[in-house]
């Protein structure tokens, strides 16, 4: 099967549960990781075919994503953070709103501890947004001069105040 063709399948039958943009995005997700194509390689090499056994785990593949279940759960990889991790059913999915979490928290440590030992922001990857209620999650840092909030929720992040001292 010419991978054109498997990407216009595999669109189509997404389709059913995403919108179209997001559905190709999970399509060119799964087919990077499965057998390592690019985004535009169907551009590039318009002949380009992919064996009958990865178009058969393809669209079984999408078939699983099209009944709703999440691209990292039949990758069986899920990124946080700038790093990959293995992920079954049996593990929540980290969401993108956890890594700005994960960034402040961080970034108040570095001010607390007055170092600057940053771990790199995360890489980009897809938005896949999960179907479940979203709880603002709320992190205060306090000094003897000020204090600051920082909440996390499905509409991004918001920080208000300015923090120039941390207590221990």
């Amino acid at each position: 099967m010419q991978l054109k063709s498997l990407i216009e399948k595999g669109v189509e039958t997404v389709s059913g549960m995403y919108p179209e943009r997001e559905a190709r995005e999970m399509v060119f997700a799964f087919l990077e990781h499965q057998i390592g194509t690019k985004r535009h390689t169907h551009i590039i090499d318009p002949g380009y075919e992919v064996s009958d056994a990865d178009a058969s785990v393809a669209l079984g593949a999408f078939g699983r994503m099209a009944l709703g279940e999440p691209l990292q759960y039949v990758t069986g990889v899920a990124d946080f953070y700038g790093r990959q991790y293995r992920v079954t059913p049996d593990v929540l999915i980290p969401r993108p709103e956890t890594e700005l979490l994960c960034r402040e928290v961080l970034e108040c440590r570095s001010a607390c501890m007055g170092t600057s030992d940053m771990p790199p922001p995360a890489r980009g990857c897809p938005s896949l947004r999960g179907r479940g209620s979203e709880v603002p999650i709320q992190v205060e840092r306090h000094s003897n001069t000020s204090r600051q909030r920082s909440s996390v929720s499905g509409r991004g992040i918001s920080t208000s105040g300015v923090t120039r001292n941390c207590l221990p």
